[in-house]
């Protein structure tokens, strides 16, 4: 019997058919990330392979896509129908079979191909069953624009260290003022047993400041989501071993510490000199930081999302208690951010969603210091 192949070559049972079918999926000219292209092979259970990257670079070999600052775009192969336009009009989801149950099931949105859903006033969407819940009308092209500048072309650059211990940033008026990665109001969630000695803040600094250079090596070296989350929890441990100076009850929760660690690596990526070689790369892979105005706005989370997991809209940074909630938030994420792009018809990252934090997109300023008010 022949062996079924994509039109690019791969066996179609394999994991480099895999993702060719996903590839050829995509419109010509969509960008779209490694982990993007992994997660949509998940999605669709089909036989997963490892090495994506690999797998781009020698289908750019073969002139079919393409690398771009923010990711990869196809630019030859069979043509998709239109992004966002759907054949016949649907209100639920397709059910597909559920063999281990025999019942129906809808069929997951893809955060990459985009779902096409009713995009109403905050509080009244009515999207089809599981889509990626969004309100677009927070996110305007000028929203877009703000944070394809300030992300991956910032305007003005600090070292590490300034970053972490204080940088002199300068206002629109050209008064100067000095800025951190992570301000006074997150680390005064951290209660001190002894007020006398160095608290939260003091560790958090000392331990970026201490490990810079296997910091820089090591995100030079992060190729996936997955990988920064590994080692973002590694931070995470070598920072809770230096708060002995706060009371042990404080730090049960799993974003307690895992916030300012996101904070930091948002602000270093996003800024950074050392991580300017970087800096294309890593920004489509960076969590969003998750607090309290992250969690009460209504164009990124529905009420039902929140409580799904045991949050409401006064919830805040340490209500996030488990890695697992913690995750499952983050993925929400992507997929809004995927439903954003598709619907803009460009790049849009999870890390942009943390714009809407003080609608810092209208601020003037070419990097995150510069638009915080």
């Amino acid at each position: 019997m022949a062996r079924e192949t994509t039109v690019w070559g791969s066996d179609v049972n394999s994991g480099a058919g895999s993702l060719d079918i996903v590839i050829l999926a995509i419109p010509k000219g969509r960008e779209f990330t490694p982990e993007e292209l992994a997660a949509e092979v998940r999605r669709r259970g089909l036989p997963e392979r490892r090495a994506v990257r690999e797998h781009l670079v020698n289908r750019e070999k073969m002139g079919v896509v393409e690398k771009t600052p923010n990711g990869w775009k196809r630019i030859a192969g069979g043509d998709a129908p239109p992004l966002g336009v759907i054949p016949k009009p649907i209100s639920v989801a397709q059910p597909l079979p559920d063999e281990a149950a025999g019942v129906l099931r809808p069929d997951p949105p893809s955060p990459l191909l985009g779902t096409k859903a009713c995009f109403d006033s905050v509080g009244a969407n009515r999207p089809a069953a599981h889509a990626a819940i969004v309100n677009l009308s927070c996110f305007p092209a000028a929203y877009l624009d703000k944070a394809d500048q300030i992300f991956p072309r910032p305007t003005t650059l600090y070292s590490w260290d300034k970053i972490i211990s204080g940088a002199a940033v300068k206002s629109a008026s050209g008064a100067t003022r000095r800025m951190f990665a992570v301000g006074q109001n997150t680390f005064r969630g951290f209660h001190r047993r002894d007020k006398a000695c160095p608290g939260a803040k003091e560790a958090f600094i000392k331990y970026f400041v201490d490990e810079r250079s296997s910091l820089v090596e090591a995100l030079s070296a992060v190729r996936t989501r997955d990988e920064l989350h590994g080692l973002s929890n590694t931070v995470c441990d070598g920072i809770r071993s230096r708060l002995g100076n706060v009371v042990p009850t404080q730090l049960r929760a799993y974003n307690k510490v895992r916030k300012p660690v996101d904070l930091y690596f948002e602000h270093l990526v996003s800024m950074a000199a050392e991580l300017d070689h970087v800096r294309a790369a890593l920004v489509p892979l960076l969590f969003l930081p998750l607090d309290s105005q992250i969690l009460a706005h209504s164009g990124l989370f529905s009420e039902q999302e929140l409580a799904m997991h045991g949050l409401s809209r006064t919830s805040t940074y340490k209500d996030v208690v488990s890695e697992r909630t913690y995750s499952a938030l983050q993925s929400l994420l992507v997929e809004k951010a995927g439903a954003v792009a598709a619907e803009r018809r460009r790049s849009f990252h999870p890390i942009y969603f943390d714009l809407v934090w003080n609608d810092r997109y209208r601020n003037w300023g070419g990097n995150l210091f510069e638009t915080n008010p």
